[in-house]
């Protein structure tokens, strides 16, 4: 769709749409859902970029658990260094939907601090950003607990 838009500003010489998004979300309509946007654990291992892993399951949320969904989960990835949002993975109940608050988050080049200072209804399933975002930085603390009892 998003290309017909741009070929159609092309032909009657539009100017309010140029260029498609940088960064284009991927949805599976399975059962369960599966989505995601941005780089891959696998893609920035290949890339060799130091990344760590937010992970929130839709079981501990209010309303994966009002809808039954106990295995779906939200996972995020961040550069390691700069916590800036690299990558995006639904898998579960709405995860098609769920997937544009990260790609929202990946366009704009953000950081760890927008899930973290973000307000989310409750209860939602777009509350797991939030869980997701403390996961990571709680990864990242253990990490640097770690390495700094292995410098002495």
């Amino acid at each position: 769709m998003e290309q017909a838009r741009i070929a159609m500003v092309h032909a009657f010489d539009l100017k309010y749409k140029t260029s498609i998004a940088p960064i284009l979300p991927y949805g599976i309509y399975t059962i369960p859902e599966c989505s995601a946007a941005g780089e891959s654990e696998e893609s920035l291992q290949k890339k060799g970029v130091a990344y760590l892993t937010g992970r929130a399951s839709y079981g501990v949320n209010a309303r994966g658990q009002i809808i039954g969904d106990d295995a779906g989960f939200l996972k995020l990835l961040f550069e390691r260094d700069s916590m800036k949002l690299v990558g995006v993975h639904v898998i579960g109940e709405q995860a098609t939907e769920l997937i544009h608050i990260g790609l929202a988050g990946l366009l704009a080049k953000a950081d760890v601090d927008l899930f973290i200072q973000a307000c989310f209804n409750y209860p939602t399933l777009s509350e797991l950003y939030k869980y997701a975002a403390y996961a990571a930085l709680d990864a990242r603390a253990r990490s640097e607990t770690l390495m700094g009892a292995g410098a002495g």
